[in-house]
């Protein structure tokens, strides 16, 4: 049976924070996880990390020990958890052993937090590098590109130059003098005709039609 966003089968948001008061002011979900950052108090002022398996029900609480505008990090020994809207990871010493999209993220009050393409408008094509979340949005077709930062979330906004029509599955983007080129399988970008970063997609979904 399907259950709804947020719900657990043994826990609900209200309780899964160390004590009730305590109550989540961020909650994401992935294909294998429901994640929370809880409130903090005098203990950890930075609150606690949360992770629910939607399998068996298995939770860890962590103290958050850090964190970077929508980025928090939790760390346990040789185990460092790091969660923001776009993924989740697990690093042991320094080398990634896990990592999963999030396919949701919400803040306390319910609103949605601020991820790829702007509220309202629709997700074309969704992609990862090693370095960038990637996005193709737009309205009735595709009109702008995206680009966040895995390491510190900055966001990037550029005006499609053509709207994939030109070469099938390819997107070109201007901004100053940087032009992005996306196609199915890599990112190029380049400055006033200098090519300064090329790297192949590690993941690609056309979201919408």
């Amino acid at each position: 049976m399907t259950r709804a966003w947020g719900q657990q089968t043994t826990n609900s948001p209200a309780s899964v924070c160390p004590t009730e008061n305590l109550l989540p002011k961020r909650r994401y979900e992935t294909e294998k996880y429901h994640i929370y950052i809880c409130r903090g108090d005098r203990i950890n002022t930075l609150g606690y990390f949360v992770r629910i398996a939607k399998t068996d029900g298995h939770k860890i609480t962590l103290p958050v020990t850090g964190n970077s505008g929508e980025i928090y990090r939790a760390e346990k020994a040789e185990i460092t958890h790091i969660i923001n809207p776009y993924e989740v990871t697990v690093n042991k010493r320094g080398r990634t052993i896990f990592r999963e999209r999030v396919e949701r993220a919400i803040a306390g009050d319910g609103n949605p937090l601020a991820t790829g393409c702007p509220q309202g408008s629709k997700t074309f094509i969704e992609a990862e590098t090693n370095d960038f979340f990637l996005y193709i949005c737009g309205d009735s077709s595709p009109n702008s590109y995206v680009a966040v930062t895995r390491n510190d979330n900055e966001k990037v906004t550029a005006w499609l130059q053509n709207h994939g029509n030109q070469q099938p599955n390819q997107y070109v983007a201007v901004k100053g003098d940087l032009r992005y080129v996306l196609n199915s399988e890599v990112l190029t970008i380049s400055s006033n005709g200098e090519v300064i970063y090329k790297e192949r997609l590690l993941r690609v979904i056309a979201v919408a039609k």
